[in-house]
């Protein structure tokens, strides 16, 4: 499963953009043209921002063919990790971060399915904790599935342990 941004996303970012413009241009031009500033404003950064998600995910659908031809695909979407844009993967091998070419000294992580111990959500933060303590919190849309999914992965199934 693809965790992909939309129509919400889009929303989220016009009108986060948006508001603080209108506010801004309100001060300088007058409610009028001030609040028809903003409205603008936030509709083009938000399409701006729609048209930069989707070229991350044509690029990172190339390298989500190149890992299915080794591994199976549990679910991948846009993610930020310690301030750097990418793109994670859930596989059956474990979480794997690939960052986008932009970021400045970034670096690939992957994380083997047994170092996973547990996850927890905050808003739209997935908290990984691992087997050595030590913890990985990745920003992603629909924190709550990729939750779901990391959980169906880190719990064996019941049928392991039927008799």
């Amino acid at each position: 499963m693809v965790y992909r941004n939309g129509w919400k996303e889009f929303f989220i970012t016009a009108i986060g953009f948006g508001a603080p413009m209108s506010l801004f241009f309100i001060i300088q031009y007058g409610f009028a043209l001030g609040l028809a500033g903003g409205v603008l404003a936030g509709l083009l950064f938000g399409g701006a921002m729609t048209l930069v998600t989707r070229g991350t995910e044509k690029k990172f659908a190339k390298l989500r063919t190149e890992i299915v031809s080794d591994r199976r695909v549990i679910c991948d979407g846009g993610a930020t990790w310690q301030g750097l844009g990418g793109w994670m993967f859930l596989t059956e091998a474990g979480l794997e971060f690939y960052p986008h070419k932009l970021n400045h000294g970034s670096q690939n992580f992957a994380i083997p399915t047994e170092e996973l111990v547990s996850v927890t959500v905050k808003r739209n933060m997935v908290s990984v904790t691992l087997r050595n303590g030590g913890e990985v919190a990745v920003v992603v849309s629909h924190a709550k599935e990729w939750q779901a999914q990391i959980q169906a992965v880190i719990l064996p199934s019941s049928d392991d342990y039927a008799l």
